[in-house]
């Protein structure tokens, strides 16, 4: 994804992160990113495509699985 500057809504500020790793806020972040002015329109992304999206390397699938399932669990 590179150095891309993203503004976001002030609600997002209400978003407790204080327990989210680095790579869990990374992901979240690259994801709102590349969703942002798609509306409703409904997103999918293989792990390919999110590893790509936070500069993640997948090398080691467990911890990236258990990162998304830690984010998957912080978001819902």
């Amino acid at each position: 994804m590179g150095s891309e500057m993203v503004k976001h809504h002030n609600d997002l500020n209400t978003v407790v992160m204080r327990k989210w790793t680095a790579e869990e806020m990374n992901f979240f972040f690259a994801i709102i990113a590349k969703a942002r002015n798609q509306g409703t329109k409904e997103l999918f992304f293989d792990k390919y495509q999110l590893a790509d999206l936070a500069s993640y390397s997948i090398e080691h699938n467990q911890r990236f699985y258990d990162t998304m399932d830690n984010l998957a669990n912080n978001i819902s």
